[in-house]
């Protein structure tokens, strides 16, 4: 009987044995989830710890060797001053990117910043790292202003917009506007695929003054950002 029972026990093990092993071969690994950086929750951070960014021409390759996967998004900010305002936004990515190549408009020294979007709460502005100028004459450039271009003009009831730029790489269009220059409070009118098309703003106080904003968004993460255009009477 003794025998029997340890017969019993025996085929039990090796029964669950396998079917542990079966499961094990059937189910993938499960790669951990990837943490918020430490980083991110640092008062004082040297931004030569976090990325670097180096030129070739109008080309600025920025890289970074930390994972912010864990985070919301990622953006790319410069201005020609160094100084934490009126910087642009140049571009919009994933969290997952780990570098971005960014057109120089022009020949001068630029700085850079990266503004990383946590998955709750306000972002985190790492920077500024500078870029020296180039040394070459800019003949050759691209210039985003003159090939992303959009026109704007109004009547006594509304503003309208028209549109007509490259497909090539577009992710989506973003059309904004506000009763002041400023990008503060911009209402969103539109975001579109469409590369081309007219829009129509009814407007909510015809006696004010309207600003438009055009923002397209490449599948690189380039956010190219037009205006603040003034929408004038036609003729003026």
């Amino acid at each position: 009987m003794k025998i029997k029972n340890i017969m019993l026990i025996i085929a039990l093990v090796s029964f669950a044995f396998a079917a542990s092993c079966a499961k094990n071969e059937s189910q993938p690994d499960i790669k951990p989830k990837a943490l918020v950086p430490d980083i991110m929750y640092r008062q004082n951070v040297n931004p030569n710890d976090v990325f670097s960014a180096s030129r070739n021409g109008q080309s600025v390759n920025i890289q970074w060797q930390i994972d912010f996967s864990a985070c919301k998004k990622i953006q790319i900010l410069r201005n020609t001053t160094g100084v934490p305002r009126d910087r642009d936004i140049v571009a919009d990515m994933e969290s997952s990117a780990q570098s971005h190549v960014d057109l120089a408009p022009n020949i001068g020294v630029f700085w850079y910043w990266m503004r990383i979007l946590p998955p709750k709460g306000v972002g985190k502005n790492i920077g500024p790292i500078r870029v020296a100028p180039d040394n070459s004459d800019g003949k050759d450039y691209v210039i985003y202003t003159d090939i992303y271009n959009f026109s704007v003009y109004r009547d006594e009831a509304r503003g309208t917009i028209n549109w007509d730029i490259p497909d090539k790489n577009l992710k989506q269009i973003t059309f904004k506007s506000n009763t002041s220059a400023h990008i503060k409070d911009q209402k969103t009118l539109l975001i579109t695929r469409e590369w081309s098309g007219k829009l129509d703003d009814v407007f909510q106080d015809p006696q004010s003054d309207y600003w438009y904003w055009m923002e397209v968004l490449l599948d690189d993460g380039t956010l190219i950002t037009r205006g603040p255009t003034k929408a004038e009477f036609a003729g003026k």
